[in-house]
């Protein structure tokens, strides 16, 4: 194989694999699925860490957290995490702590008020 012919392969490939790589959600990327059930909810803040990923999860409706935590997780699910752990706050108060290490899901409790601006009022969602 000529020295272009290698440079063109090798180019080939390091293409692809940016491509590849471009098309994919980050982790810390979550969407707010079916609400129609449990209200509204927002992720509005997730980070990974070494050993997994945090978050901050507002809601409409606190009577349904357990619920939107369960979708959160689902989406997750299949990350490869090894511990997960949202925040869940409504917009003026802490509801609950729902942490995921090693397959096994546990509520915490957690207090306080959302960190600042974080679960702000909302407009309604916008539908198309």
């Amino acid at each position: 194989m000529t020295t272009a012919r290698r440079l063109a392969a090798y180019a080939l490939l390091a293409s692809a694999a940016l491509w590849a790589g471009a098309c994919g959600r980050p982790e810390t990327d979550i969407v707010s699925t079916s609400t129609e059930d449990v209200g509204d909810y927002d992720v509005v803040g997730a980070a990974r860490g070494r050993d997994g990923l945090r978050a901050t999860v507002c809601v409409a409706d606190p009577a349904h957290a357990d619920a939107i935590a369960d979708r959160v997780l689902r989406q997750l699910y299949s990350r490869g995490l090894s511990a997960v752990s949202l925040d869940v706050y409504s917009e003026d108060r802490a509801v609950t702590r729902v942490v995921l290490t090693q397959g096994v899901r546990r509520t915490e409790p957690l207090v306080g008020t959302p960190p600042s601006g974080a679960c702000a009022a909302r407009s309604p969602k916008e539908h198309s």
